[in-house]
């Protein structure tokens, strides 16, 4: 019994030691009992009841030996997890596969970042920005013109709700225009959104073509005018 008592630590610690899946301690432990205990049925005299009863005081001597080492494995890592943790160090990395982030806020202006830098690095042409500034020196309006050959693409307009109603759109949209006529461009358009007033396009000659609904009641149309 004090032969069986060490193999059930020796292999409780083993296991704990080498993070073996949880419960195989026990077919350890049990395939080693079961050998024990059935070569004691047998015949003082069969040779197999003699070699295991050599092999169990064998495990049994290194067993004693090496479990104050294996205690002493187990009490270090709990003691290196416990302070890790007191530290807030990061967890390990999560497995691979699907992923849903209840707050993406960060990683999507991550993501926003790297997707305008791939869209920069596949669009060719020539790209020019027009402000409009107040009184105070403030910034008060801001067109992003995108010229390619004979073709010009407003992708940004803006206006400061401060200065709207004033005309800043209007004398940004004509500059746009005036700039890219001189550079070689024969039609000029944008890609509107119902909610970016495509009212305001249509008034300084934008014609729209079919509106792509996007669900929800929202739409998006390219406007576009010659030069």
């Amino acid at each position: 019994m004090v032969q069986v008592a060490a193999l059930t630590i020796f292999a409780l610690l083993l296991a704990r030691v080498l993070r073996a899946p949880a419960g195989a301690w026990r077919w350890v432990l049990g395939v080693a009992a079961a050998a024990l205990i059935g070569s004691q049925l047998l015949p003082a005299s069969n040779a197999f009841r003699a070699d295991v009863a050599g092999s169990a005081r064998t495990l049994f001597w290194v067993g004693l030996g090496l479990a104050p080492l294996a205690a002493y494995a187990v009490v270090l890592r709990k003691l290196r997890r416990r302070a890790g943790a007191d530290a807030g160090l990061a967890p390990r990395p999560s497995p691979r596969g699907l992923v849903q982030f209840p707050e993406d806020a960060a990683l999507a202006a991550d993501t926003a970042a790297a997707l305008a830098g791939e869209t920069a690095a596949a669009l060719t042409g020539a790209p020019v920005s027009l402000g409009w500034r107040g009184e105070d020196g403030a910034l008060e309006g801001h067109l992003r013109l995108r010229l390619r050959g004979d073709r010009a693409e407003i992708e940004m307009l803006r206006v400061a709700p401060g200065a709207r109603g004033r005309g800043v759109g209007r004398d940004l949209l004509r500059a746009a225009e005036r700039e890219a006529g001189e550079r070689g461009a024969r039609r000029i358009g944008a890609l509107v959104g119902d909610w970016q007033a495509p009212e305001f396009f249509a008034r300084s000659g934008f014609a729209a073509d079919a509106a792509h609904d996007l669900g929800g009641g929202v739409r998006r149309q390219w406007m576009e005018k010659p030069l």
